[in-house]
């Protein structure tokens, strides 16, 4: 992304992002290697019962938007002691574009 909020970012632990969702698998889009196999494959629900391949596929979304909602929360929580308005502005669009991800709008 070239929009960036300044403030330092902790060190992360999980696959680096952005990851994409196609069916009910979870891909890491940052390198070839990683793309091959899923990160995360999306089943049953907990509850049990027969899958609906609709809740699969927007349980898949949220789960690939994660990096980006992470991000975005991060960027909220920074322009919150910050009085630069286009961090604000950053912020909100990161927001928005991590809601539409999580919510399927976003292809």
């Amino acid at each position: 992304m070239t929009d960036q909020i300044q403030g330092a970012q902790p060190a992360r632990q999980h696959t680096p992002g952005p990851w994409q969702a196609v069916g009910g698998n979870v891909f890491s889009t940052v390198s070839p290697q990683e793309a091959s196999a899923p990160i995360a494959r999306v089943g049953v629900p907990v509850r049990g019962g027969p899958a609906k391949l609709g809740e699969v596929e927007a349980n898949a979304h949220l789960i690939a938007a994660a990096p980006e909602l992470l991000e975005a929360l991060e960027d909220v929580l920074a322009w919150g002691t910050d009085t630069n308005w286009q961090n604000a502005a950053i912020a909100v669009k990161r927001a928005h574009d991590a809601i539409a991800k999580a919510t399927g709008a976003q292809a």
